[in-house]
Order: structure tokens, then sequence, then C-alpha cells
């Protein structure tokens, strides 16, 4: 919009000067000359105060005061009609230039000036039709290549400024920017998607790399609040590549939030028995100390000696526990569990995460070597809360009759349920009393000892 007005006020200093060369020519109309110099500027005064007003003021207030809608591209067209306006009242009203004249000489000057500032003109051109078409702002955070993006800071009549990842001052002209294609990360009003590539080799199941790197996203503070994704790109000799997508709110911490995934990637994978590697903009996916013998679960054995809930039993009741587990393999968005539902089975998570829906609508999530449905397997009550796979998923599940022999020898398993039970339940003091699992005076202690006995009772 300001290049309008700056339009108008060049153009009213152009009638000005040449208005006072032809008053410098000896003529004995000095005084008409002098008076029609007056009336350009007069005119040009006019109509720059006009414009001014009508920019700064009166559209804002139709916007504000009255809600009415004015486009941009209606402001910019008005305000071209007025310029447009002046310069015949100049050229006609007021010198007495015949229109055929004014035809003939301003094509012949344009044509002088388009071979002329080719260039220049054509930068000019771009910088309005990125103003009208509103392609970026100062602000956007636009990529231009895989190796070229940053912030725009500028946005002249010939170039755009842009602030590199390495706090350079890159200059793009404007025509440039209008003929090569760019993405604009500074659209999205809160956040935009940030990407990197992972290469899973042959020797490894690229589902069950999937499930984990999902199940890193959704630990991650930050991609966890807008989007993560894992999506299959290519196949080749070398492996599978996949894209790691999240959501981004500050690109100016893109490369520090990009580093510190990776870091919950290497943690999550390295609990698998995975690791990571970074190359130049790319990452791959590698066994750590393994054969490269294909394996399609992490080891069950291994997976439930490393669970917290199972660390003090033996190898022998591991290898068992391991013989009497159920595996179940699901896909995202499948539903594991239905509040009301009368089970008593315990889960066990062995890769990927799944979302627990509480009946007030706020939901947690779980991961791999946690475990869920606890309430239901200790207490006997129908289940209390809406149970979803978030990712793939590998589960382990065990009914209260195969659990039953291990935790007779192993009662403190049990009260470690109990006290996850207690620690996740917002309402358990009601749900306890309600099936008449506490009595008055009662404390924690006798509660967790009768429940241990009721237990295996039933």
């Amino acid at each position: 919009m300001k290049r309008i007005i700056y339009l108008a006020l060049l153009l009213s200093i152009l009638a000005a000067l040449i208005s006072g060369l032809i008053y410098l020519i000896p003529n004995p109309n000095h005084l008409l000359w002098l008076k029609k110099g007056l009336e350009i500027l007069l005119l040009t005064f006019a109509t720059w105060v006009l414009l001014r007003l009508l920019n700064r003021f009166i559209w804002p207030a139709l916007r504000e005061s009255f809600s009415v809608r004015i486009s941009h591209l209606f402001v910019v067209v008005l305000n071209l009609l007025f310029v447009i306006g002046l310069f015949f009242s100049v050229t006609i009203g007021i010198l007495g230039i015949s229109p055929a004249s004014i035809i003939t000489a301003s094509g012949l000057v344009t044509a002088g000036l388009a071979i002329a500032l080719q260039g220049i003109i054509g930068d000019v051109a771009a910088s309005i039709i990125i103003d009208l078409d509103r392609l970026y702002k100062i602000g956007d955070w636009i990529r231009i290549d895989d190796y070229t993006e940053g912030k725009v800071t500028d946005i002249g009549w010939r170039h755009t400024e842009i602030l590199t990842l390495r706090n350079e001052r890159l200059i793009v002209n404007n025509g440039k920017m209008l003929t090569t294609s760019f993405h604009n990360l500074g659209q999205s009003p809160t956040w935009a998607v940030d990407e990197f590539l992972i290469s899973v080799g042959h020797d490894i199941p690229s589902h069950r790399v999937q499930r984990v790197v999902e199940t890193a996203l959704q630990k991650h503070p930050e991609s966890s609040k807008y989007y993560t994704q894992v999506l299959a790109r290519t196949l080749d000799s070398g492996g599978v590549n996949y894209y790691v997508r999240y959501g981004l709110a500050d690109q100016d911490q893109r490369w520090q939030t990009r580093h510190s995934i990776i870091e919950a990637l290497r943690t999550e994978l390295h609990a698998h028995g995975l690791r990571i590697s970074e190359g130049l903009g790319e990452y791959g996916i590698f066994r750590g100390n393994q054969p490269l013998v294909e394996q399609e679960y992490q080891d069950v054995i291994l997976l439930l000696s490393r669970t917290e809930l199972l660390k003090d039993l033996s190898p022998h009741d591991i290898k068992h526990l391991s013989t009497i587990a159920q595996e179940l393999v699901l896909p995202a968005g499948i539903q594991i569990i239905h509040s009301h539902d009368l089970d008593q089975t315990l889960y066990l998570i062995g890769e990927g995460t799944v979302e627990v829906v509480l009946p007030s609508g706020d939901t947690r999530l779980l991961y791999s070597l946690d475990y869920f449905g606890e309430q239901g397997f200790l207490i006997g009550d129908p289940r209390n809360a809406d149970v979803y796979s978030k990712t793939p998923v590998i589960l382990y599940k065990f009914t209260k009759d195969s659990f039953t022999k291990i935790l007779k020898d192993k009662q403190n398993i049990l009260r470690s349920m109990i006290e996850v039970m207690a620690y996740r339940s917002r309402d358990l003091e009601t749900a306890i009393q309600a099936s008449k699992q506490k009595k008055p005076q009662e404390s924690w202690e006798d509660v967790v000892k009768r429940t241990i006995n009721e237990f295996f009772k039933g």
C-alpha cells in the first residue's frame, strides 16, 4: 500500500520539476506557467493527502467500527485509479496536452524504459504481485530449496531479504521469488510441519521400527502437541526410507527441536536393542550389538525381565510367564478395553503407545514396558475407562488364572499393582467404597492385605 502512495508522491515531484523547467524557458507567459505549476502542486498534494487519509484512517475505521469487509485488492485498485486520475488531470486538464500525444509519448517512453530497465521493472512488478496476492509477508518462514530457508525480514521494491538459519542476510530478487516454487511455513497461525528422513535396514522389520519411532514421538513434549506421523517413502537396496513428521510451533527453534527428538529416538531405540546414527541430513537405524538375523518382535523374556512390575521375579518365573502370555499385534486406532466390561485381564505393553480415555474425558498415554487393566484384574469391578492403541502396538495379555500361581509366591508384585492402581485412579476411594472393599477406619495397608487375600479366594 505504501508503494502506491509513494508513487503518487514521486509523480507529483516530477510534475513540479517539469513545470519549473518549463518556467525557465524564455516565454512571455511566465505567469501562466507559474499558475499551472502551482495548480499541479496543489492537485498532487491534495491527492497525496486523500490517499493518506483513506489508507491510514478511513479504511481501518470502516473495518473496525462498522465491520465492513474491504478487500486488499479493492484498496490497491482504488489507489491506482487516483494516481491515474492525477496523471490525466495534470497532462490534459492543466497542461492541455492532447490524449493522442499522451498515448504516443507514453508508448515510446514505455518501450524505452522496458528495454533499459527490463530487470528492474520485472522486480518492481513482482513486488506488487507479491503484495497483492499476499504470497508471503514480513515474519513468515519460507523454504526455497533443501539448502535455503529462513525468516522474511524485508520486502522491498526490487528484492526480498531473508535471514537464514546461519544468521546470514540473503537477498533474492522479487522476480526470482515470483517464478520460483517455495514453501511458506509461516502461513499457519500456530504451527507447521517439520520432517526428516530415516533409513531402516532390511534386517530390521520396518513396522517394528515404525512402532518404536511413533512411541518416541508421542513421548516427546514438543512433537506430541500438534501432529506426529511416520510415513513410508521409498524402498531401495539399502532398506526402507521413512519420513518422520511432527508439528513445530517455533521455526527459530527448528534444529534444536529436531535434535531433541533425535535424542528421544535414540533413547527409545536403545531400550529396544536398536541404535540411530546421524549423517548428512539423513538418519539410519541399525541393530545395536545384535546378530544380523531378522527378528519380528523383541524377545519376550528380555522384555518381561525389564518391566518394573516383574523385576523381582526369578529367570524361571519370567520364562514361565513368557509361555502363558498371549501376544496381541494391533494397528493404531483399535479399542482394546471397553468401559463397563467385566474382564479380569492384565495387559503389558511390549512396543508402541496406548491411550486411556477416562469417563471425565481426560486422556493419558502409556508406553512400552508399562501395563494397564490392573483395577479390573485385582478388584474385579467393571472397567472404568476406554483404552485405544495410539500407535501400532504389541501387547502381552495375562488372565487372572494364569497369573495366580506366581502371585501367590510373589505378593510384592500384587502390592505394586495396588500402589499403581491407587496412583492412577483419581476416584479410587469412591470405587473401593462402592464395591465394599474399604471399611471405616481401615488403613491403606489393611486394604492391600485384604485385597490380596480376596484376590486369591476369588
